[in-house]
């Protein structure tokens, strides 16, 4: 069905599955039939659907078997039907019905960019709402890989991916990150974008103040294996994007440096991925709220410089980084 997804290594994918969704390493037996079934057609969505069925998940995560925690309603966004989760306050105003869009800009500019037939890498793909519109845009023959450390939101995402008119939605519910290691994240109820919270450096006192829950994060590298053609990466991960694109170092280069659209707040943490994908050959121009790219900028300080919110409230900006001949 999708040319990109043999490119997969199923043994890793299938491993990151079980690590995400059962807290443990594959067992040889289990391994070895899925990677088995892989080859005669099961997909990666169907394993998804098998590990979260099961016994051991229901007993690791009681308040996340079925669809879900989250309580979902259907919604017009981006003029796609998806369910989003009602308590959730990133997407209020789509849910109250005050607005029928969510991130305006980075659609426009993924409009432009994806064409059919491409591979989308969506990192911090939250519930969907841009993993599903890259599935329209790429089509049958395309490809969209959606990243999302939240298994609560993985669920969301799995349903809208199931009811997407195009099968071409591979979910991976792991942290992306630059080694194989666990990570403590927020488990909040009202608000999806969940991040990690750092308890070598935040303290005992905010993690008895925040729930949290532990993922395995990994290497992108990893999981893409032997794929050589990601035509654009949006990346969204909450602070957490230097070690997600280090992890991706690999595959971005033999993807002859795809476009990358990506969120940056000023902080430490924007100008650490900046800075790493600027040594990379990329320039960055700043999305504004209609869409429009600004000047071609070609190091952090000239993005601190041009740096401005995405709206008088935001605190962000997002930024499309590309190279010299790219499609942006």
């Amino acid at each position: 069905m999708n040319e990109g997804l043999p490119e997969l290594d199923p043994q890793m994918a299938v491993e990151v599955l079980y690590r995400a969704m059962l807290g443990r390493g594959a067992d040889p037996e289990g391994l070895a039939v899925f990677v088995k079934e892989l080859k005669n057609g099961l997909s990666l969505n169907q394993i998804f659907d098998i590990l979260r069925a099961s016994p051991e998940y229901a007993l690791r995560y009681p308040t996340q078997s079925g669809d879900g925690q989250f309580s979902m309603k259907l919604c017009t966004v981006n003029e796609l039907q998806l369910h989003l989760p009602v308590n959730d306050w990133v997407y209020s105003n789509v849910i109250n019905g005050l607005e029928q869009s969510y991130e305006p800009h980075v659609v426009a500019v993924m409009r432009r960019l994806l064409r059919t037939g491409d591979i989308f890498l969506d990192v911090g793909a939250n519930v969907g709402v841009h993993s599903c519109l890259g599935s329209q845009l790429v089509g049958e023959k395309g490809l969209v890989i959606a990243v999302e450390a939240s298994l609560a939101n993985a669920m969301v995402l799995k349903k809208n991916a199931d009811e997407a008119p195009i099968q071409n939605i591979v979910i991976f519910p792991s942290p992306a990150s630059n080694e194989v290691e666990i990570l403590t994240f927020s488990d909040v109820t009202d608000c999806s974008n969940q991040y990690i919270i750092d308890d070598r450096r935040a303290g005992p006192a905010a993690l008895l103040q925040t729930p949290t829950i532990r993922q395995i994060g990994v290497p992108l590298d990893l999981i893409l294996g032997r794929m050589r053609r990601i035509n654009l990466i949006k990346i969204d991960v909450e602070g957490h994007e230097l070690s997600a694109l280090k992890g991706l170092e690999k595959s971005i280069r033999e993807s002859a440096r795809p476009p990358i659209i990506a969120e940056y707040t000023k902080s430490a943490a924007s100008e650490g991925y900046a800075a790493l994908l600027f040594s990379m050959g990329y320039g960055a121009r700043i999305i504004d709220a209609t869409g429009k790219l600004g000047d071609n900028l070609k190091s952090v300080s000239d993005v601190e410089s041009g740096f401005v919110p995405l709206t008088p409230e935001a605190r962000h900006c997002d930024i499309l980084f590309s190279t010299a001949g790219s499609p942006a």
